[in-house]
């Protein structure tokens, strides 16, 4: 018998404070979805425990991102250095430790730069806008972002296809780059709503960092 998937629980890990932690104890008593707010003292990432395909059937991932072993440690101190490595890895022939291709990540994270440019239909909910971003949004910009977690329903948009191309995908994430790098994006942010061209800067590349980090190029030590 196939084993289902946890019914959907959402969880916000961020940087440890006492006025997060407060935080997090008040918005669980608000949140009226079965949201579940937890407050480690590593890195901070926004996610849903459970997955949904496109065809509306829910399945259990076949690998715990959470807990895969040999990721690359990835620091990227510039976009120019994000650009660099993206160029690389758009023809190098990889390994991939997750469940995306190469491919799919690049699509994914060419998605997150779009939404600077274009109007998407997501947006986070309001107390992760008002009451958590202005005291964990630096946190996001500087620190790493943990693996291990699955997009929220409401943004399945932002999930690759199931077959993508790793040079063509590759070349436009390659392009929105570019145009993150000379470009100011005009949209605020979904999560975190205005930000400076740096700001934009930044989370692209800790998000990157995650992603790229499950990608092993052939002949990597």
């Amino acid at each position: 018998m196939q084993k289902e998937c946890a019914p959907a629980s959402y969880r916000i890990q961020v940087a440890g404070t006492p006025l997060i932690e407060t935080l997090s104890l008040r918005l669980r008593r608000l949140a009226s979805t079965r949201y579940d707010i937890s407050v480690p003292a590593a890195a901070i990432v926004i996610c849903c425990q459970s997955t949904k395909q496109r065809t509306g059937r829910k399945e259990c991932m076949t690998v715990n991102t959470k807990t895969v072993q040999g990721r690359r440690r990835l620091r990227f101190e510039s976009l120019d250095e994000l650009i660099a490595e993206v160029r690389f890895l758009t023809t190098a022939s990889c390994k991939t430790l997750g469940n995306w291709s190469p491919g799919q990540i690049f699509e994914h994270l060419r998605k997150w730069v779009d939404v600077g440019y274009e109007p998407t239909s997501f947006i986070a909910p309001w107390y992760i806008r008002y009451l958590l971003v202005p005291v964990m949004k630096n946190a996001f910009l500087t620190q790493t972002m943990s693996a291990g977690f699955q997009p929220s329903k409401r943004a399945t948009m932002f999930e690759p296809a199931a077959t993508v191309d790793q040079q063509t995908a590759g070349a436009q994430l390659l392009a929105a780059l570019e145009r993150l790098k000379h470009e100011p994006p005009p949209l605020a942010h979904p999560i975190f709503g205005h930000m400076a061209q740096q700001e934009w800067w930044s989370l692209t590349a800790r998000h990157s960092e995650l992603h790229l980090s499950f990608l092993l190029p052939e002949g990597h030590a």
